[in-house]
C-alpha cells in the first residue's frame, strides 16, 4: 500500500486499529507479514510515500 520498506506483521496492523482479535491456527498459505519495496516507483515515477501506515490508519479511524 505505502511501499515504505517498513515491515509490519498482521498483528501489528490489527493493534493499530485497536481492534479485538483472536488467534487461530495458521493455515497453509497464510501470510504472517509483508513488505513492499518502492524502488521502481521512486526510480521510474518519482514516487515516494507521504504518509506511513500508522498515520494512514489513525486518519482512517478519525474520519470513519
Amino acid at each position: 500500500m505505502f511501499c515504505s520498506g517498513t515491515k509490519y506483521s498482521i498483528i501489528q496492523i490489527v493493534k493499530m486499529f485497536s481492534a479485538k482479535y483472536k488467534y487461530i491456527s495458521q493455515r497453509p498459505g497464510d501470510r504472517s507479514d509483508s513488505i513492499t519495496l518502492n524502488n521502481n516507483a521512486k526510480k521510474i515515477l518519482g514516487f515516494t510515500p507521504k504518509r506511513n501506515i500508522r498515520t494512514y490508519i489513525k486518519d482512517f479511524i478519525d474520519n470513519n
